[in-house]
């Protein structure tokens, strides 16, 4: 066996498969049935990214065709007799099959590049020129697209190898079945009675087939992906191997040793891979949800008052995200401490927590990390404790090697605030983001192992290295992202929203507005308007609370949208009046003490003193979040209703419609100092009865 008869072997599989006609028809049709997709989504929907992620019918499509091709081109050399006659030559059998094999690798890298030229063709220029995302795309085809045909091909050749007769048509549907991105339909079942995700094991193609392309993080190019695909391309080899010892064409010799063996380490390391912890992009918000209901409120906490005065983070983000963050600290309260008390969120596993490199015992449960000092730390005292720890798989933050998003708000270096990272909150249980912002002046410095550009609100002083200080936290952010200067701002958003951000004159006035307006009715003289403005896909399809999406730092803002919403070119004219409600709760309430019995009261504020602004900046808002608040949101009862009653009566007024009415400053003080619905009743009384 020698690669000149390998070529000729794929050379005569070629011929054979030219003159029957049906495979070269089949392929044009299924490649011309590719392009025509790809021309509905430019000049009919216009979603370059969704062309590729919700388009699971083309590989579903192009699986079942490779397949057959994969049964055909063993068949059609059957019925030439050439089998039988490769029988008599050494290695004459297992040659062929590596022809047939060279030949699917042609139709596929051919297929390839039509699929990649043609997306290119009809996508490239207005309005995505970037280069990185078109890299991207060549290799989501490669990876969800040829390299599930070349399995499905692999298949088929070997079922019909296996099989004869007509039997092999409903053995390869089912087969077919099991491998296509919508398998969880046949294999729910099996995944309840064996308590694994079967579904996702065979699945060769997009990995997320119902959800939306995610803007920030990109397409789901994960290592774990390529792992799989190599690891079943191993099992087809190993079977084959195995068929070639049982027919006689193939003899155990030291080279067939070697090359088993071979095959036998990429089946190890590949289950050594996907066995590892890491980070994938996936609908996991439900399991959150559940975790956040039935999370213990009474575990561990001790009342405590440290400071944290400086932060060092070291931040490698692999295929999941690891940490090791040096944090000083002041004992600043009026008792000596033995133990000392942090929020981390739970994904994050500590392995290990030390002071001057010495391991110190820690305990950690759900949200809690709780140290356990040698010695007590006296008062006016100060301490540096280094904690290493990774983790991370939830879809609302990222940290690997595709794309980061840690925002200050987050929990994701270790916090003094001792509410966990989220909660479940209002009639509607749905899932709040609690805010972990270190609001006193902090010194950060960060070291990031990574080869993308970085977004942080500290400065960069060499390369992937960053310092300053913060009385808001930190923030990381990297991904699919391009920027823009326009009107004293950097806009940072995603690199598929290039249409959307053409026309950004109305919005930097929106923006500037409603900075103008809620620092100066709320006395907020340290928030200015932002230097940078971020647009990024923050929320979850599970997320049904208002105002979760929004945050701001000392010079810059993000705001958040739905991961499912592709913002088109009037985007940022006709939903204005929708980000109101989530920009209003950034500035008002997220960064106060969290007290889930105030939740309510506050968001009813921040819902009607949005659409209380909307109407003064002149939006059209019908949006109904108000009432929608009200409706689902709201838990009632005799007092709330009271207080209803009395708001009705108030937004009747003339003087409602005024954003800088002194009615909404004292309803906002009422806000800060946590009062009760009995105190917003009587504040209605007064103005009501004026």
């Amino acid at each position: 066996m020698n690669l000149i008869k390998i070529i000729q072997s794929a050379i005569f599989s070629w011929k054979l498969v030219l003159k029957t006609w049906l495979i070269p028809i089949l392929f044009i049709l299924i490649n011309c049935y590719f392009v025509y997709t790809f021309y509905l989504y430019r000049y009919e929907t216009f979603s370059p990214p969704s062309a590729l992620t919700t388009s699971s019918q083309l590989v579903m499509s192009g699986m079942l065709a490779y397949l057959l091709l994969g049964m055909w081109i063993v068949r059609i050399e059957e019925s030439s007799s050439m089998s039988e006659l490769t029988t008599l030559i050494h290695h004459g059998y297992v040659t062929l099959i590596i022809g047939k094999c060279l030949v699917g690798v042609i139709y596929i890298i051919i297929g390839q590049i039509i699929i990649f030229t043609a997306y290119l063709v009809l996508f490239y220029g207005q309005p995505i020129f970037d280069y990185f995302y078109f890299l991207s795309v060549f290799k989501y085809i490669g990876l969800f697209w040829s390299g599930s045909f070349f399995i499905a091909f692999m298949i088929g050749m070997l079922l019909a190898s296996i099989i004869r007769g007509k039997i092999i048509y409903p053995i390869i549907l089912l087969v077919y079945c099991l491998l296509i991105p919508i398998n969880y339909v046949f294999l729910q079942s099996f995944n309840r009675f064996l308590h694994i995700s079967l579904d996702k094991w065979f699945n060769l193609g997009e990995p997320n087939p119902h959800s939306a392309y995610h803007a920030l993080y990109g397409f789901s190019l994960e290592p774990v992906h390529f792992w799989k695909k190599l690891l079943m391309v191993a099992v087809i080899v190993l079977v084959f191997m195995m068929l070639f010892i049982k027919k006689k064409v193939l003899y155990l010799n030291k080279k067939v040793i070697l090359i088993g063996t071979i095959i036998l380490v990429l089946f190890i390391s590949s289950i050594i891979e996907i066995a590892k912890d890491k980070q994938l992009l996936f609908e996991n918000s439900i399991s959150l949800i559940d975790y956040y209901r039935k999370y213990d409120k009474n575990m561990l906490n001790e009342e405590q008052n440290i400071k944290i005065e400086n932060v060092d983070i070291l931040l490698t983000p692999k295929q999941n995200l690891e940490l090791e963050v040096d944090v000083k600290i002041q004992n600043a309260g009026k008792k000596d401490l033995s133990k000392l008390f942090f929020t981390l969120f739970h994904e994050f596993e500590v392995n290990q927590i030390e002071i001057e490199g010495k391991n110190i015992d820690f305990l950690q449960a759900g949200d809690t990390v709780e140290v356990l000092l040698n010695e007590k730390l006296k008062v006016g005292k100060r301490i540096s404790l280094t904690f290493n720890y990774e983790g991370l798989q939830t879809n609302l933050y990222f940290g690997n090697q595709q794309a980061i998003y840690l925002p200050n708000h987050f929990a994701w270096i270790p916090s003094t605030n001792l509410a966990p990272a989220f909660d479940i909150v209002s009639n509607q249980k749905g899932l709040h983001r609690i805010s972990h912002k270190y609001m006193e002046e902090t010194k950060y410095q960060l070291e990031i192992n990574y080869n993308k550009k970085i977004y942080t609100n500290l400065k960069n002083q060499t390369k992937n290295k960053w310092s300053g200080s913060s009385s808001s936290g930190i923030t990381v952010i990297s991904g699919m992202l391009n920027e823009k200067r326009e009107d004293n701002k950097t806009y940072i958003y995603p690199i598929s929203w290039e249409e959307s951000m053409q026309e950004l004159k109305q919005f930097d006035t929106y923006v500037n507005t409603v900075y103008e307006q809620v620092t100066t009715l709320f006395s907020m003289d340290n928030i200015e308007k932002p230097k940078y403005v971020y647009f990024l896909p923050t929320l979850n399809i599970s997320d049904t609370l208002i105002g979760e999406s929004a945050s701001i730092d000392d010079e810059s803002i993000i705001i958040g949208t739905p991961v499912y919403v592709e913002p088109d070119r009037n985007y940022f004219k006709d939903f204005l009046d929708d980000l109101t409600y989530e920009i209003i709760p950034a500035f008002t309430t997220k960064d106060l003490p969290y007290d889930k019995s105030q939740y309510e009261f506050n968001s009813l504020f921040n819902c009607v003193y949005s659409q209380t602004l909307n109407k003064q900046m002149g939006l059209n808002d019908d949006t109904e979040f108000v009432n929608h608040f009200i409706n689902y949101n709201l838990t009632k009862n005799e007092k709330v209703d009271s207080v209803l009653d009395g708001l009705r009566n108030w937004l009747k007024t003339d003087e409602a419609t005024d954003s800088q009415h002194t009615f909404y400053k004292e309803w906002y003080k009422l806000v800060r100092e946590g009062k009760s619905w009995d105190d917003l009743n009587n504040l209605l009384n007064t103005y009501n009865h004026r």
